[in-house]
């Protein structure tokens, strides 16, 4: 490692990557694009991981010649802003790289294909902005779990959106542009249908996937997804159980035709997603 300036690089070449900080008590930090050594100038490409996890920081500044920030780059640190570059050269954020932070906004570059798992994760996130021509592919689970997020636009080029991406989220509205990505079930909170977790519906007029559902919608005192859970469990117990007559209790008796009836109506109602809280 050398320390020049304020941080502990790692020099390769004529590139360096911000190992840690040196100066443990600056709060504003700012890191330029190259530094000098010995007459020879390194360009600096990449945040190692845990380079300020734990720290007091609370605003950094990333040069646009940053491609890459490391795992866990600043996991619970005090830091509450974030600048890069509309012209950053970013590519990737990494597992963990601003969980449990103070950030309340973050606009991610263009530039950037992956954003890993947990990556904001726990932190005090309120608004994210994702250009339309952006190059993202992938949003890892976790991502932004636990966050305070109300509504996100995914650009076209996402392909899939891990387990538990929104996990606990205060999220309401979610927008696709172009096709709708690969979504695991429980993305979104486990919100819609069991069988067909779809988000959305494509809008032929600007050719775009929407989708308005509510997190915190309740049908009698459950979520959605636990009444359509509860209710195949019920579907499965009258047409396994069903008989010419079923008691329901000691003074009532059902007969057959009216749980097959109710339990096909359950049926539909799951496998269509019954409407839920989507609007």
């Amino acid at each position: 490692m050398t320390i020049i300036g304020n941080f502990d690089y790692t020099l390769i070449d004529n590139t360096a990557i911000v190992f840690r900080l040196a100066n443990k008590t600056l709060t504003d930090i700012r890191i330029d694009e190259t530094v000098e050594l010995n007459g020879t100038t390194y360009t600096i490409i990449s945040i190692e991981a845990n380079a300020f996890s734990n720290k007091s920081i609370e605003s950094i500044t990333i040069p646009k010649t940053v491609t890459s920030i490391g795992n866990n780059a600043f996991s619970n640190s005090k830091l509450k802003q974030i600048t890069i570059p509309d012209d950053s050269n970013l590519i990737s954020i990494g597992d963990y790289a601003f969980s449990n932070t103070l950030i309340e906004s973050i606009t991610i570059p263009k530039t950037v294909t992956s954003i890993g798992n947990s990556a904001f994760s726990n932190s005090k996130l309120k608004q994210i902005t994702i250009p339309d021509d952006s190059n993202l592919v992938s949003i890892g689970g976790s991502a932004f779990s636990n966050t305070l997020i109300e509504s996100i636009t995914i650009p076209k080029t996402v392909t899939s959106i891990g387990n538990g991406a929104f996990e606990n989220s205060k999220l309401k509205h979610v927008y696709f542009k172009g096709n709708k990505p690969k979504i695991s079930i429980d993305a979104f909170g486990g919100i819609g249908s069991l069988f067909n977790p779809t988000i959305g519906h494509f809008d032929k007029n600007d050719n775009t996937w929407k989708g308005t559902f509510k997190i915190d919608q309740l049908y009698f005192g459950l979520k959605w997804y636990y009444i359509q859970y509860i209710s195949i469990i019920i579907a499965y117990i009258l047409l396994i159980f069903g008989t010419s007559k079923l008691n329901i209790s000691t003074t009532y008796k059902i007969p057959l035709y009216v749980f097959i009836t109710m339990s096909l109506i359950i049926l539909i109602f799951v496998l269509l997603g019954g409407g839920g809280p989507w609007q």
